[in-house]
């Protein structure tokens, strides 16, 4: 019995390091973004009071976030440390690239320090908005539910859908909703 448990130990721990070290290649070959699932509708839609201090990079410039009626806001929270979150940013970059003058995109850092959000971008060729959350603190409501990534897509002010984990954000399924509410 010991020794079955050794090995099944042994083997989680070489998955374990093959993944940390063929992680972001395994990702890169497969196209990762086509298998991710679609981001999850709400029931009904909620109000959600969210109210965040962005810093926007690489302008520095800061805003304060609002909800708006007869927008479309995708609203993504990230870090630098988050693999799964970083496997996202193909697919956001993507939906826009394809769909930038229908949505707005707050692709919006939880990180500790500005500083390493700075890093991230100097060393990537993302072009959709990044922004450093200067609210610190626990995300209201439904959003403080969870870990990382996370994203809430807004509706004329209300959240109609809210995703735990990694999902394919540039998925038919999502353009499709956002042409049926856009000129």
């Amino acid at each position: 019995m010991k020794r079955a448990l050794n090995i099944i130990v042994n083997l989680l721990t070489v998955f374990l390091l093959a993944y940390l070290v063929l992680g972001p290649r395994v990702i890169k070959w497969t196209g990762a973004d086509a298998v991710f699932p679609s981001p999850n509708k709400l029931k009904e839609p909620q109000e959600v009071d969210l109210r965040m201090q962005l810093q926007h990079f690489p302008s520095k410039q800061i805003s304060q976030f609002e909800l708006k009626p007869d927008k479309i806001q995708i609203v993504n929270f990230w870090a630098t440390y988050c693999r799964p979150c970083l496997a996202e940013f193909p697919a956001i970059q993507k939906l826009y690239n394809n769909e930038k003058d229908k949505i707005e995109l707050y692709v919006v850092s939880l990180d500790r320090y500005p500083e390493l959000v700075s890093k991230f971008m100097e060393r990537n060729d993302y072009t959709f908005p990044i922004y450093y959350n200067l609210t610190l603190g626990a995300l209201p409501g439904p959003l403080s539910e969870g870990g990382i990534p996370k994203t809430a897509i807004f509706y004329n002010g209300k959240m109609t859908h809210l995703h735990n984990g990694i999902a394919n954000w540039n998925s038919r399924k999502l353009r499709r909703w956002i042409k049926e509410r856009t000129p």
